[in-house]
């Protein structure tokens, strides 16, 4: 399946579901890592690891689903 217009192929469900697990698992792990310094810290950290949870979703989805 190709995007419209473009020469990369369309995100499949299974890859925006790991991308989806891996932003919600980065968050409470970052939530949890920094709930102990703080609101504000435990928020940033939620923050980062939502960012690092997409990537590793993604990466994922890349080398296993091909």
């Amino acid at each position: 399946m190709r995007a419209a217009g473009g020469s990369r192929p369309a995100p499949t469900s299974g890859m925006k579901l790991c991308i989806f697990v891996g932003l919600n698992v980065g968050g409470y792990v970052g939530w949890v890592l920094g709930e102990h310094l703080g609101l504000m810290t435990a928020f940033l950290g939620s923050g980062l690891g939502s960012c690092l949870g997409v990537y590793a979703g993604w990466k994922m989805a890349r080398v296993y689903l091909g």
